[in-house]
């Protein structure tokens, strides 16, 4: 959504300068946008005039043979109401021509206009169908400088449904200069309209955020509908509309934003009275299908539409509808709903006070009596509805707001709630496993540092007691041996215990296996073949795997299988380091791995390697480990 908002805004401000830049091609660059020169009104007269019509001599009327008479005369002496027929008007343009010079006719029904020897405009002259919405009816008609000081001749034709020889509305000057005066009387109509046109666009964008919810699109179409028609009412959309069908505009925009409105109030209902109310939304939509059809196809139709059906439908349908909602609001609590009822109940009021004062020839000099400011705010009861219908959807836009950042702030302080538990949990769980990790860390130094001096330190005994009785001093020695080597388990068992096991050196690493092969056969009796390979540094951990497995291996043969000789290799193959050591003891039986088997395993594997044991052709036991050389 923020995307298309950026894109959106991109667009209008790219729109706004081409639009500038138009402007300025337009008119001839700034000179021509800011000295506007003022326009002179030919319809203050003075008029002269001729009830009837005019015999024609080809093209052009026969001017002379007419009896030219003041307006205001005639106007005395003839009746108001009832003439129908042809009537003439005449008066001299001024003097003096402005830049770029228009003639601006407004308010004339069915009329043709020449200027001495020529025409220059018509509009629906019989036989064609007469005009309706006469108040709207406009034309711009562009000039000859050359044109200034002619006489203008006004040929109009009326059908008695309007006072008889009434003046138009006639302006003459630069085409702009109708922009400038405009704006500047109906400069708060204009951006009125202004403002609900960006409103309707801002519930559009909301409609589109989810296209399912039509309340957001039925509120953008009824405050894009208002916004167009203040726009149109404003007569500074002259300077930017021009043509036939403009006269149409009004009354359908009053249809169009009463069937938005019931569609509005059609999501707002529920239960058995939502029926009724999509009858009334879809009878609106017929009375605006049939605004905006008779006016091009049944003229004869589209007056008595706008006289009397279109002001009921705008009294009658939402009156009928919020009665609906009324009824069923105890069924209801919605607080958003509750807003949006009360903005229509307001904009309802507004919209009726607005159509008294229009359709009610005596409802405004009434008003005047009483008080002018009441007049004008009756003027302005329709606006000041639509406010406050904007200003309920706002409050029910605040409302989700809050509710929303008072879930989000609840969610936070819940997660942050769930974040200190687990953070707890966690310190705990990993305290526990140091402590876990630090113990197995221990035993395995221990099992496999001491563990294989131990049983070393076994056979060393168990041979000086055999040799006391014979041979005393080399039981003596043997034990020595054997003293040495429980004094050196100790110093192992110490460093464990604090910590600083030192870690075998990997530049030492093939002389420390060779020493461990050769201390085991001197102590055990156990022959020991072995190759050891000259292999490049592979670092402390693949030290510690290799020396360990070396030492548990021979302790289980020696222990476990009874052997008397061990064959130890150690190559490198490709990217493979190999160990192998077998033995000729008993056959190893699978079983479930005890400690120091369990260890060997993990140690290999946690440096990417596998490891293998078993028995070689029923006899004996052998290791493989193969880990990777990085």
């Amino acid at each position: 959504m923020k995307r298309v908002v950026n894109l959106l805004s991109l667009a209008l401000a790219v729109g706004a300068f081409l639009a500038f830049i138009a402007a300025l091609y337009r008119n001839d660059g700034l000179d021509r946008v800011f000295r506007v020169e003022p326009l002179h009104s030919v319809s203050q007269g003075p008029w002269e005039a001729i009830v009837g019509d005019l015999p024609f001599r080809g093209d052009v009327p026969a001017y002379e043979s007419g009896d030219w008479r003041p307006q205001g005369e005639l106007v005395a002496e003839s009746d108001r109401y009832g003439y129908v027929g042809y009537y003439w008007l005449r008066q001299r343009l001024p003097g003096a021509s402005p830049r770029d010079p228009h003639l601006l006719l407004g308010n004339m029904g069915a009329y043709e206009v020449y200027l001495e020897d020529r025409k220059v405009d018509s509009f629906r002259m019989p036989p064609a169908a007469p005009a309706i919405n006469l108040a709207q009816t406009r034309a711009f008609i562009r000039l000859s400088p050359d044109d200034a000081g002619k006489m203008l001749y006004l040929r109009i034709h009326t059908d008695g449904a309007r006072p008889a020889l009434m003046l138009p509305a006639a302006q003459f000057g630069q085409r702009d200069a109708v922009f400038v005066t405009y704006l500047g009387t109906e400069l708060f109509i204009f951006l009125i309209g202004l403002v609900f046109v960006i409103i309707g666009f801002a519930g559009f964008l909301l409609w589109l955020r989810d296209v399912r919810n039509r309340l957001n699109l039925a509120f953008a179409m009824f405050m894009g509908g208002a916004g167009l028609g203040h726009w149109y009412i404003s007569r500074t959309s002259l300077w930017f509309l021009e043509g036939e069908w403009f006269m149409y505009v009004p009354d359908v925009f009053v249809s169009f934003c009463v069937f938005s409105m019931l569609l509005f109030m059609e999501q707002l209902t529920i239960g058995r009275y939502k029926i009724l109310v999509r009858w009334l939304k879809w009878t609106a939509f017929g009375v605006f299908a049939a605004v905006l059809s008779s006016a091009y196809l049944l003229p004869v139709v589209y007056p008595v539409l706008v006289a009397y059906v279109v002001p009921a439908t705008v009294v009658a349908l939402p009156l009928a509808a919020l009665a609906a909602m009324l009824r069923e609001r105890r069924h209801e609590a919605s607080q958003d709903r509750h807003w949006l009822r009360t903005g229509l109940i307001g904009c309802y009021i507004g919209t009726t006070i607005k159509m008294f004062v229009h359709f009610v020839p005596t409802a405004r000099p009434s008003l005047q009596s009483l008080s002018e400011p009441l007049a004008h705010a009756a003027e302005f009861a329709l606006v000041a509805g639509l406010c406050w219908l904007v200003f309920c959807k706002g409050m029910v836009l605040y409302n989700r707001y809050m509710d929303l950042h008072r879930q989000v702030k609840a969610h936070a302080a819940e997660t942050k709630e769930r974040l200190a538990h687990a953070l707890r949990e966690t310190t705990g769980a990993i305290a526990h496993l140091s402590a876990a990790e630090a113990r197995n860390r221990s035993a395995r130094d221990v099992h496999d540092v001491v563990g294989h001096t131990l049983m070393t330190t076994v056979v060393q005994i168990e041979a000086a007691r055999m040799l006391w009785s014979r041979q005393p001093d080399d039981a003596l020695k043997t034990l020595a041996t054997a003293g040495e080597l429980v004094r050196r388990s100790l110093a192992d068992i110490r460093e464990s215990m604090q910590g600083f096991r030192r870690e075998t050196d990997e530049r030492d690493l093939r002389e420390t296996l060779c020493r461990t092969l050769e201390d085991t056969s001197r102590a055990t009796g156990v022959a020991i073949e072995y190759d050891i390979e000259e292999i490049p540094p592979l670092g402390s951990a693949y030290g510690q795997v290799l020396v360990h497995a070396l030492q548990e291996g021979m302790n289980n043969g020696i222990r476990h299988g009874a052997c008397n000789a061990f064959h130890f290799e150690l190559r490198i193959r490709g990217d493979t380091l190999e160990f192998t050591l077998a033995n000729d003891g008993a056959a190893y039986e699978a079983k479930r791995f005890g400690f120091g088997l369990a260890t060997m395993r993990e140690r290999a594997e946690a440096l990417g390697g596998s490891f293998w044991i078993g028995a070689v052709q029923e006899r004996g036991c052998r290791i493989d480990i193969r880990l990777p050389v990085r």
